[in-house]
């Protein structure tokens, strides 16, 4: 009786699975759990700062505020808390004992505030609590920074079992990186954003070698010399992409391909390329990662002028299953369908193409193809060859 009386008050009877307004504060809105935590959101109410948590509180959403500051202890009677997002305000400090209390924090967003890359910025020891954070997201602080600025080494060293991190990534150094990164094991996603141009050496991830996942997304051009993922042999999923219709991948595909020979690579991506097809190579994936896992290559809007990939593109590897070469500017493609079950080739220019020939330049199987879903729309088709294929959808 006297915990069904304490929600009550707290909470103003908030029934389990309900969201009502919070007393503590009547802008957020808070929903009891199950278990008598509570969710709190205070998003978009123009706060300007965070008030005292119920030390029941597990997650925290004050995104989309107006917070540049937020008071020295004021989560340490958040001992529950497991997400805080802190995304979208206006904060460009923080102290040494703001994040004090969060000892249970597994998620945590400081995207889009004011947060410099540096010591002063980003003490050391700031994190030291948090040893259960498995989710940090840093990205767009460090927009308007000097080009030299990288996050310290000596601050991120505490986070020993995180397992993803965003961040905005800036060319001070080819190891930007650095030493202090060697303490994140557990360290599977990587998203490096927003800089006009990444250019990526071997050095680049010799600190981060138990990656699984990295994200490469730039405003204009990355450029990477051989061996920069050679030594990533953990890596299942890379991808690239641009804002930049006039930039991209400004290195050859061989580079890349040999590297990634030497990982587990199981997707491809690479969007927003700007390569001209004449020449992108695919036949380069195609025989370097033919021994290898991959299951999924995409190689989606490329924008240039209307062409089609080298000849010959060559069989694709026995493991591929999805190929997506969408919004490409392609006229022809064929190829060795291999085990491919989706092929997906939409907002091309292949009308006049499919009209007298076929996609595929060999049966595989005798009559029967593995594939189960091709899609060819808006490629301006008015008529489509007569094919003997047939499908096999077992």
């Amino acid at each position: 009786m006297r915990g069904l009386i304490y929600i009550c008050v707290i909470y103003s009877c908030v029934q389990i699975g309900q969201t009502g307004p919070c007393t503590f504060d009547e802008r957020c809105q808070c929903s009891i759990t199950k278990n008598g935590y509570v969710d709190v959101d205070c998003s978009r109410k123009k706060i300007t700062r965070i008030t005292n948590l119920p030390e029941s509180a597990v997650f925290l959403n004050v995104s989309h505020n107006l917070i540049d500051c937020i008071s020295k202890g004021i989560f340490e009677a958040a001992k529950h808390l497991l997400t805080l997002d802190l995304s979208f305000n206006r904060l460009s400090s923080i102290n040494i004992a703001t994040f004090n209390g969060l000892r249970k924090l597994r998620y945590l967003s400081l995207d889009n505030n004011k947060l410099v890359y540096s010591n002063h910025t980003f003490p050391t020891k700031i994190f030291t609590q948090m040893k259960f954070l498995s989710h940090l997201s840093l990205k767009n602080n460090n927009i308007r920074s000097s080009p030299c600025t990288s996050f310290p080494d000596k601050t991120i060293v505490d986070l020993s079992v995180l397992e993803t991190l965003e961040l905005d990534a800036k060319d001070c150094r080819e190891n930007f990186l650095g030493k202090g990164f060697r303490s994140l094991r557990k360290l599977k996603s990587l998203v490096l954003e927003n800089n006009l141009r990444f250019s990526k050496s071997k050095f680049t991830f010799i600190n981060t070698k138990y990656l699984h996942y990295i994200l490469l997304h730039t405003i204009d051009e990355i450029l990477f010399t051989r061996k920069t993922f050679r030594k990533l042999r953990y890596l299942k999923h890379l991808e690239f992409s641009f804002d930049s219709k006039i930039r991209g991948i400004m290195s050859s595909l061989e580079r890349l391909a040999w590297d990634l020979r030497f990982t587990s690579i199981e997707t491809l991506k690479l969007g927003h390329s700007t390569m001209p097809l004449q020449t992108f190579r695919l036949y380069i994936f195609n025989k370097e990662l033919y021994t290898k896992n991959i299951t999924e290559i995409y190689v989606t809007d490329n924008s240039g002028k209307a062409g089609h990939f080298p000849v010959p593109i060559g069989a694709p590897p026995p493991t591929l299953h999805i190929l997506d070469l969408s919004n490409n500017g392609l006229i022809r493609f064929t190829l060795d369908i291999g085990h491919i079950t989706r092929l997906i080739l939409k907002q091309n220019l292949q009308g006049d193409f499919l009209s007298t020939k076929s996609y595929f330049e060999k049966k595989p199987y005798g009559d029967f193809s593995l594939i189960k879903l091709i899609d060819i729309s808006q490629n301006e088709i008015k008529d489509l060859h007569h094919s003997r294929l047939i499908l096999n959808h077992h």
